[in-house]
């Protein structure tokens, strides 16, 4: 009798804190990079993006996936703090979230970079 009530109660605690996760998960966490090659948008930063993960992260605490475009690098990382650990040591960089873009060189106007950071930060998913 005790041990089918601890079980319920372990059971209980399990589904409360699976709903709690699941309730709370922020799903920008879960974006994939490659989503944004054929995004159809029309963002200067973006264009030529290809996949390069494995040059870009190799030396980057946190860092799971990483496209090159023509002038700049995207790179997401599995924490928001490693994220930021990058954004803050790179010299041209923006943190959105989970994501850092870095840009490559100064061809691109300001409002082409706000547009690109705009479109990072206003990116959701939904399971």
């Amino acid at each position: 009798m005790i041990a089918a009530s601890l079980a319920g109660v372990a059971l209980l605690i399990f589904i409360v804190v699976a709903v709690v996760t699941l309730v709370s998960r922020d799903t920008r966490q879960d974006i994939n990079l490659a989503d944004l090659t054929h995004s159809g948008t029309e963002i200067v930063a973006l264009e030529g993006m290809r996949e390069d993960t494995t040059r870009l992260c190799a030396d980057k605490s946190g860092c799971v996936q990483a496209y090159s475009a023509d002038h700049a690098e995207i790179l997401k990382f599995s924490t928001r703090a490693d994220a930021h650990g990058f954004a803050e040591s790179a010299p041209d960089a923006y943190q959105s979230n989970w994501i850092v873009v870095s840009f490559t060189d100064d061809s691109l106007t300001s409002s082409e970079r706000r547009e690109v950071q705009n479109y990072l930060d206003s990116l959701a998913t939904s399971h």
